[in-house]
């Protein structure tokens, strides 16, 4: 009799944060949740956002503007206690030319070093309300234990100036989720 395995996509476990509404902020900029989880067999790492009034990455808030930052969302990760900085970060990035959605991700090194260098590409995605970024969990090391803040920035409808937000803050800095242990799988047989 064959045995089935569940597909790598499916997220055995995870943690989300949420944030408080703030109703100074660009309600197309305002973060509700966001999560990281690994999928069942830990190869694969999925982040995830929700925005109060998403918009298609493929919009004009996403990409028009003259800021050195390039607009969109970050998952900042960090996978060592001792330390507050972001080790690697998940992009997720807009662009007109990439259809409706014009969503695409990358897994840069952190934040710690003049230029960013890319750790690998991503698949990136959004259905009309939840955006996300899935990549290989030896992107970042295959870890055995991850934490992650959330931010966004967007421009705004002329391009002179951005709105930002993140997930989980306290005295206006970024606070980074709970731990995520990695699954522990059986050596193979």
């Amino acid at each position: 009799m064959p045995t089935w395995d569940p597909p790598p996509v499916v997220i055995s476990r995870s943690v989300t944060v949420q944030d408080d509404f703030e109703p100074f902020h660009d309600l197309r900029t305002d973060l509700l949740t966001a999560s990281l989880g690994f999928s069942r067999d830990g190869r694969t790492l999925t982040a995830t956002a929700t925005l109060r009034q998403p918009t298609s990455p493929s919009s004009r808030n996403w990409w028009y503007g003259f800021a050195d930052n390039r607009p969109g969302i970050d998952w900042h990760l960090n996978l060592h206690a001792e330390t507050i900085d972001s080790d690697f970060i998940a992009h997720l990035r807009g662009d007109p030319d990439l259809g409706q959605f014009g969503a695409y991700g990358v897994v840069t090194r952190g934040q710690g070093r003049l230029e960013s260098t890319l750790a690998c590409q991503a698949s990136a995605s959004f259905d009309g309300n939840l955006y996300q970024v899935q990549f290989p969990s030896a992107c970042v090391g295959s870890p055995r234990r991850i934490r992650f803040f959330v931010g966004i920035m967007l421009y705004n409808d002329t391009g002179d100036d951005v709105s930002m937000d993140t997930v989980q803050e306290k005295d206006g800095f970024p606070v980074f989720s709970d731990w995520l242990n990695m699954p522990v799988l059986a050596p193979p047989s």
